[in-house]
């Protein structure tokens, strides 16, 4: 099991679109991925579940990912929240 912290970039947070393209890049992966912001915490790879978190830009989120493909999984997610601009 790995886990990092991420400051949220995106301006619109963590809404509709890039929660979306989030759970569906972690359902390619076995490795289960948790998503946790301030308080709540919830499965990576269901898009209501991330949008309840109602993470905002600046905010720090953290994804646990745990499984046979984690490493490649937590790196491929990493670039997702560092970069995205949707």
């Amino acid at each position: 099991m790995i886990s990092k912290e991420f400051k949220l970039l995106n301006e619109g947070g963590l809404h509709a679109r890039p929660a979306t393209f989030f759970a569906e890049t972690a359902a390619k992966f076995e490795a289960s991925v948790t998503v946790k912001c301030k308080d709540k915490q919830v499965d990576g790879k269901r898009v209501i579940g991330l949008m309840r978190l109602g993470a905002k830009q600046g905010d720090l989120v953290t994804i646990t990912v745990d499984g046979p493909d984690e490493a490649e999984a937590l790196d491929s997610l990493a670039g997702f929240l560092e970069h995205v601009d949707a």
